[in-house]
């Protein structure tokens, strides 16, 4: 038998002649902010230096303070979002890293964090959000591409100016 020979398939979204597209979605705030307070292995609730208007369900990243970072000695952590909770920013947090700006949100987490994540005076960990609110995905039953070749474009534009 005699295989048959497979084609290059394309996807990707273009827009020509005049065409607009425009995309809508939540706009999350803050997408990295960092720690008021140590975190420790099995704690579930972070208390960060910035409100920020994250969702249930949203993943985010705890990235690593040991002084090793490597393939070996991975303490980066993705969890899930359980819910936030915004609170005055006079109510104080116990052993918050700030004093004059005291922890104003406290995320709860699905899962207990595995490593320590520091917060002092002089050091606090990062915190980003990972989820977004727009995916595009096409169909891999009715979408096949029209574009024989994508990769040969020789004008962008955007509102920004001509690239």
């Amino acid at each position: 038998r005699r295989q048959q020979q497979q084609h290059p398939s394309y996807k990707g979204i273009a827009v020509s002649n005049g065409g607009i597209l425009n995309l809508h979605g939540e706009r999350f705030y803050r997408t990295w902010t960092r720690l008021a307070k140590t975190v420790e292995p099995g704690d579930t609730v972070l208390f960060l230096q910035h409100r920020v208007n994250w969702r249930a369900d949203q993943e985010i990243v705890l990235v690593t303070t040991a002084m090793k970072d490597s393939r070996e000695w991975h303490r980066n952590e993705v969890n899930v979002v359980r819910s936030v909770i915004t609170r005055p920013s006079s109510v104080p947090v116990p052993g918050s890293s700030s004093s004059s700006n005291n922890s104003i949100t406290a995320v709860l987490l699905q899962h207990p964090v595995r490593y320590q994540h520091l917060a002092h005076s002089g050091y606090q960990g990062e915190v980003g959000l990972l989820s977004r609110t727009i995916t595009i995905q096409g169909s891999l039953e009715d979408s096949e591409p029209t574009d024989p070749d994508p990769l040969n474009c020789t004008i962008r534009r955007s509102m920004f100016g001509d690239n």
